[in-house]
């Protein structure tokens, strides 16, 4: 008899006579279960906000983000962060790669279709946050997948334009992104991107 078919109370007794009564130890009794229920966790962030791939990005997990993209989930989802939680990663995952300079899960990102000149919730590039961290082998990684120069925050000509534009019309907000609270469109008063 599978196990996916067996009645709630005897799952509960098998769960009590774990060493670990959890969900994931009771995952683990299964393979098949294990499987289905991961993928049906991957599935529902992939509907909602894109949470798995972000913590693998952050854990350095490449299986994992392998298989939330393999799923279908896109490499450019932005997480909407929960300011109570400060250990949930920043905005963008290949931004996230660049920051710890690792090669293997921005290739994968790359891979699987990441847009190499989205900005995070500050402007930024992965570009510009690999240079300005001296990533030497980043910066080439993503120069070979097509990043842009001129788009890359640091390097724009209209920068100094756009701070100041952020500081006369939006004080509060520019107050926030010199703090490094960081936002994202959505925050933006009427959705506008300055």
């Amino acid at each position: 008899m599978p196990l996916l078919s067996l009645p709630v109370e005897i799952l509960l007794i098998v769960i009590q006579s774990l060493d670990d009564p959890s969900l994931s130890a009771l995952t683990r009794t299964n393979k098949r279960l294990h499987a289905y229920f991961t993928n049906e966790l991957y599935r529902r962030s992939l509907k909602t906000d894109g949470w798995a791939l972000h913590w693998a990005s952050y854990n350095n997990q490449v299986g994992t983000a392998r298989r939330f993209l393999k799923l279908g989930g896109s490499p450019n989802v932005w997480y909407r962060r929960d300011y109570d939680s400060p250990y949930v990663p920043l905005s963008l995952p290949l931004i996230g790669s660049v920051l710890r300079n690792d090669l293997e899960m921005a290739t994968l990102l790359l891979g699987y279709g990441a847009n190499v000149d989205m900005q995070d919730c500050c402007g930024a590039t992965a570009l510009y946050m690999a240079s300005k961290l001296r990533h030497q082998s980043m910066v080439h990684l993503l120069l070979d997948n097509g990043a842009n120069i001129i788009f890359s925050y640091g390097f724009h000509h209209r920068q100094y334009e756009i701070e100041k534009r952020l500081e006369t019309c939006f004080p509060s907000l520019f107050d926030s992104l010199k703090r490094g609270v960081p936002m994202g469109p959505a925050e933006l008063p009427h959705g506008e991107v300055p």
